[in-house]
């Protein structure tokens, strides 16, 4: 399985004959992958998530980090975290989507239909797949429709379940946004399987409801939201708050 429209990614390829050990670079890693222990720098690339900071700030005098293509699946960790690599599905780069409050406008919620996200991993904590697939599971728990232009549908093996392909789980990047719609009959147990898998996660999520209003401002979703006790902003875009 491949992506593809990957032309360069920037894999974090520390050339330690150029490396003198200055420390200039550990600051500037999003993720706390690059450390200076004992006297020398070295790059952990399990943590790495592939963002590209390192290279792109060009903070190293003497230029030890490089450019190198990435095999399948690490070249995710770009795709979702590095904001230079484009995504051939949706042709944007980094997470390669629009935030779920430009889906308005598209006309994307319409009727009872409401749109939920939740952002998994933040920049300088990020998250794995696994983390990923718990909160997809628990979307498809809920009954909630995934999204088809969602950079992270060509990932998703079994929509009916929510689970992702097995041999990405173990890849980290800096976040995903997973992004549903639901009927308002299913937004209750949708946000509560969501907060349910939320609470079994050490990496944080943040919730997001997104609807429109009828002409006399009334929500269809609010009486939902009131009875979980969420605070509806009826005028502006509204998170529910991480969870973690």
């Amino acid at each position: 399985m491949s992506l593809g429209a990957i032309r360069r990614a920037r894999r974090m390829k520390l050339e330690p004959d150029r490396c003198f050990d200055c420390g200039d670079c550990v600051s500037v890693c999003p993720v706390d992958a690059i450390r200076l222990q004992a006297g020398a720098i070295s790059v952990d690339q399990e943590r790495c998530v592939e963002c590209g900071v390192c290279w792109r700030t060009g903070v190293c005098p003497t230029s030890v980090f490089e450019p190198e293509d990435l095999p399948w699946p690490r070249l995710l960790r770009a795709l979702f975290s590095d904001p230079a690599t484009e995504h051939r599905r949706t042709r944007l780069a980094g997470r390669g989507m629009e935030e779920i409050k430009t889906n308005d406008v598209r006309r994307r919620y319409v009727g009872d239909w409401v749109g939920v996200a939740a952002e998994v991993g933040r920049p300088g904590v990020g998250a794995s797949f696994r983390d990923v697939q718990c909160v997809t599971q628990a979307f498809a728990e809920g009954g909630a429709r995934f999204v088809a232009d969602n950079p992270l549908m060509e990932l998703i093996v079994d929509p009916a379940r929510g689970r992702l392909d097995p041999t990405i789980l173990d890849e980290r990047v800096l976040s995903v946004i997973v992004e549903g719609l639901v009927p308002v009959v299913a937004l209750e147990p949708t946000l509560r399987a969501l907060v349910e898998a939320c609470s079994r996660l050490s990496a944080p999520v943040l919730l997001s409801v997104a609807g429109g209003h009828d002409i006399d401002g009334s929500m269809s979703y609010r009486p939902v939201l009131a009875a979980m006790a969420f605070t509806c902003l009826p005028t502006g875009k509204m998170n529910l708050g991480f969870m973690a």
